[in-house]
Formats: structure tokens, sequence, C-alpha cells
């Protein structure tokens, strides 16, 4: 093989850790992953699952178009990423970033962090910057390309916002990792009570806010303290709900598959397409850059749980909980038919 071909190589870096992908074909190879991205697929499940907002499984069809727009924001800064530090290898960069390394990334990104490695020469890497870079060759007409730059970086701002946000990442966790969520809006009333202690009549209550799609999921908290740099192994289990707009959720799926084919299309030009071989698409109006966050509940996210009294909890350490555990262990066996009891 070594003898018919020429060995390449790509040298990037992944946030801050520094790789070398070796092969004979790399140019290809990349071409071939880029190719490999279906842009039309969180388009079509908008599509599909927006005709079921009215219907009998109108909470199942919401919380699938949820899920995917957190699928989504996970694609589409994957390849943003891919574009600032290894445009000519981006198959080697997504397969090495973690998902903590894109979320730091995402977020240097956003608060302007100076510093990050990319393929530019920039002193620090923006959405504006980012985005007028992609979207160059998105029209003949400059001021109008111009003008695409500017309202997707607006864009990928506010979805910026949305994955970076931890009660996102929760809920995203709780749908993709055992479907352990409950799908459904709330409702929020208020009421003064007559009686101390009582529940305020059904009369007395007044609605705070609504949202009629949504989900619910229990989240880990931390309790107690340990004294130094100790992890602590204490928590509770707390319920939050999240409610939000499914229309919105459809609109940022589309905006979301937009993004990632202009995305694809700047990385085919880079990697040697000719710039009038492939397409950018936009919104024919800017207004429609903004829908996705159009129309939110008013209560957005909830969470009413009792009250943990710290004063009641024996806090542990890791290794106080290995040894009650191995003390267990040690119990039943000594109680188990095979080793007999103990005299």
């Amino acid at each position: 093989m070594s003898g018919l071909y020429q060995m390449y190589r790509s040298i990037f870096k992944v946030d801050e850790i520094p790789y070398c992908v070796w092969g004979y074909d790399l140019k290809a190879r990349n071409l071939e992953h880029l190719k490999s991205y279906d842009h039309q697929y969180f388009k079509y499940v908008a599509e599909l699952h927006i005709t079921q907002l009215d219907g009998d499984n109108k909470q199942l069809a919401a919380m699938a178009l949820r899920k995917e727009y957190h699928h989504a924001l996970e694609t589409l800064f994957s390849l943003l990423c891919s574009v600032i530090q290894a445009p000519a290898c981006v198959y080697g960069w997504v397969l090495k970033c973690t998902s903590g390394q894109l979320k730091k990334l995402v977020k240097d990104i956003s608060i302007g962090h100076p510093g990050i490695f990319n393929q530019y020469g920039w002193d620090s890497v923006t959405w504006d910057k980012l985005s007028h870079r992609i979207h160059a060759h998105s029209n003949r007409d400059s001021q109008r390309a111009h003008e695409t730059g500017e309202q997707f970086a607006k864009l990928w701002r506010g979805f910026a916002d949305d994955f970076l946000s931890q009660d996102n990442l929760d809920e995203y966790n709780s749908i993709k990792h055992g479907f352990r969520v409950r799908s459904g809006g709330v409702t929020l009333l208020a009421g003064l009570e007559e009686e101390p202690g009582v529940p305020a009549p059904p009369e007395n209550m007044e609605l705070i806010g609504h949202g009629e799609f949504g989900s619910s999921f229990l989240r880990a908290e931390s309790v107690g303290n340990l004294p130094g740099k100790q992890r602590n192994p204490n928590f509770r289990g707390r319920w939050l709900s999240l409610t939000w707009n499914p229309l919105a959720m459809t609109a940022g799926l589309i905006l979301i598959s937009m993004s990632i084919e202009n995305t694809l299309s700047f990385l085919r030009i880079v990697n040697g397409e000719p710039p009038q071989t492939v397409r950018f698409i936009r919104p024919p109006e800017n207004e429609q850059f903004s829908l996705p966050w159009q129309d939110s509940p008013v209560v957005s996210k909830l969470s009413i749980d009792y009250i943990i009294d710290e004063a009641e909890i024996q806090t542990f350490t890791v290794e106080e909980i290995n040894e009650i555990i191995s003390q267990l262990f040690k119990q039943q066996d000594e109680q188990s038919p095979e080793g007999g009891t103990s005299e």
C-alpha cells in the first residue's frame, strides 16, 4: 500500500487538545463525510410531527420535536466548531470531540473568550466572524450576503443560549437516556389561604401562567457539605418542569436545517468544490429568524418540591459509603444458606 499511495496527515486541535490524523485519502474521506450529513432530516422531523399537534398524540409529537431540537443543536454546533478548528478534517474533529469540549467551545465563543484555536488567524472567535465567513458566497449581491451573515449570527447566539442552558441539558439527558421524563405542560395558580396550612379554595385561586406542552423530570441536586475539595456523593432528586412552544421548536428545526446546509456548503468549498456547485439557503424575511423564541409560555420553568432540612442529614464521604456497602455484603454472606450462620 505504501508503495502505491502517498500518506497524508492533518493536524488540528479539539478545543486545546492537539491531534494528528493520518490517511491515504484524507481529502476524499473528508468530502465523503461532509456529503453523508442529511440536513433535510431535521426539517422532515419538524414537518412530520407538526401535523400531530392537534390530535390525540399531540403531547408525544411535541416531545419528539423537543428531543430533535436538542439533537439538532448538538449537530449544528459540532459542525460550526469543526469549521473553526478543523475544516480540512471535519470527520477527525467530530470523532475526537467530547460533549464537554463542545459545550466549552460554544460558551467561549459566546462570551468572546480570547485565544480559541482557529484556522483563520483570528485573535478571537465570534458568531459574527464565523457566520460572515460561512455566508460570504451565499449571494452574488455582497450586501445581501452580509445581511445573511448578520442574521445567522444572531440566530446562532440564541441557539447557543439554548444549548448551554443546564436546564435544557438535564431535560435532553432525561429524554435520550431511558426516556425518564413525563410529557405535558404545567398550570400555575396562586391564592390566599383562609386558614394557615389549609389550601386555598378553588374560587380564591388566580391563574399565573399556563403552558400546554412541556416536560417534567427529576434532576440530581447536591445536599450537605464536605470539607475541602472532596467529591460529595450525597444528593436528592428534585422535580423540574419546563414548558415550551412546539411551533417554536418546529421553526427552530427548520432554521437549524438551513444552518447545517449552509455550513456544509462552505466546508465543501473549503475542501475544493466550486462555489457554484453548492447551495446556500435562508428565510425570505428577516423576521423569521426570531421565530424559535416567539410566543414562549409565561411560566417556562417551575420547580416545586419539599424542602430538605440539612440538619436531618448525616453527610457521608465516598469512603464511608464504600465501607457501609462492604459491611452490607459481609452481613449477607454470613446469613446466606451456603455460608451458614456465624456462631
